[in-house]
């Protein structure tokens, strides 16, 4: 029988595969992109198809040099990721033992801890701030000798709140260089104050920062599963030798450099994300629901005002994720669907609250 790392057996339950969303629930659950990919897209995707007998290039370079051009870096400041959720597991890898601790704000995406866990590291756990934002002066005080990652994630998943630049810049200046700090910046395209060049600016002024970017959610290719990292060309050599080459697809890549050239297409999303967004905040502010200000592609709400067997109720009928899963028990998660889901969501929450 295979054994299980000791670092991890007994500490969780196997994970086993989850259900099948394919019923008649509304699935508002895993914050995907409602929209298809454009045209423009699906030609490229289209036309590479003929090439599916051959292997990708090995180190990604096409897609690397389309990301140097729209961060102007130069290539070797890129690493290409079966999705970002590759890369956290390659960190986790490359750095971590069972010597190691690594810091998450609590609630955090439970792949940063589980892939802690797997490589042995003991994961601290910081509270957030009273307005749900990451407690960076508390993280501060957290780190150890033993501290090897600290994992932020920006926007924040699940509350959907930012760091301020500034805040964030400070922080880093604080954190001692031999801790590496992994920003997973999986829905910083949906933010309102986003810009490529307030991100280059950590990776430039860092050395020990990575920050992790995807092309599931903005970029409408979750299925593709392309992700990247931005880091000094010294991380990226340091995590490069323990990838599985090639860690990416054809079509990936050729989707992932066509959506970096669709300006339209970008526009579109952010629009798109935008309405609905202030439509269903709108709607359930008016239901008496607390709406965190979201700067991504879904909300995060309290029930405060309503009856505790609400999540259960509304359970029956959309897929959506429960806050008590985060440490939130009077909240929940859902994302941004398309206008048909979004209106029909409202029309539930108020069959069940007898609106």
């Amino acid at each position: 029988m295979t054994k299980v790392k000791k670092s991890f057996a007994g500490q969780h339950q196997a994970q086993s595969y989850p259900q099948n969303r394919t019923s008649h629930k509304l699935a508002l659950d895993r914050n995907e992109n409602p929209l298809q990919p454009s045209k423009r897209v699906q030609e490229a995707i289209i036309q590479e198809l003929n090439n599916l007998s051959r292997y990708p290039e090995n180190s990604g370079f096409a897609l690397r040099n389309a990301l140097s051009k729209i961060w102007n870096l130069n290539p070797d400041f890129f690493l290409i990721g079966n999705g970002s959720f590759e890369i956290l597991s390659l960190l986790a890898l490359v750095f971590l033992d069972q010597d190691s601790e690594v810091i998450v704000p609590e609630g955090s995406f439970i792949w940063h801890k589980r892939f802690s866990q797997f490589n042995g590291a003991k994961v601290i756990n910081v509270p957030l701030n009273p307005n749900l934002q990451i407690n960076l002066a508390q993280i501060i005080k957290s780190i150890t000798t033993q501290a090897k990652i600290i994992w932020l994630t920006n926007p924040f998943n699940p509350t959907s709140t930012i760091l301020e630049k500034q805040d964030l810049l400070n922080f880093c200046r604080k954190v001692p260089s031999d801790v590496i700090i992994a920003i997973d910046e999986a829905y910083i395209e949906f933010a309102s104050l986003n810009s490529q060049a307030s991100s280059k600016q950590f990776v430039i002024d860092f050395p020990n920062v990575i920050l992790l970017r995807t092309f599931s959610k903005f970029y409408r290719l979750a299925s593709l599963r392309v992700g990247y990292a931005v880091a000094q060309p010294e991380l990226i050599q340091t995590i490069l030798p323990y990838r599985i080459p090639p860690n990416h697809n054809r079509l990936g890549a050729v989707a992932a450099i066509e959506s970096l050239q669709d300006e339209i297409s970008q526009k579109e999303t952010f629009s798109y994300i935008r309405n609905e967004k202030q439509y269903l905040s709108g709607e359930l502010e008016a239901l008496n629901f607390k709406v965190i200000d979201s700067e991504t592609n879904f909300l995060f709400v309290s029930i405060e005002n309503h009856s505790p067997d609400f999540i259960a109720k509304l359970a029956e009928q959309v897929v959506f994720k429960e806050g008590r899963f985060f440490g939130f028990p009077n909240y929940f998660r859902v994302t941004i669907g398309t206008t048909e889901q979004n209106r029909e969501l409202i029309r539930l929450i108020k069959s069940i609250i007898n609106y």
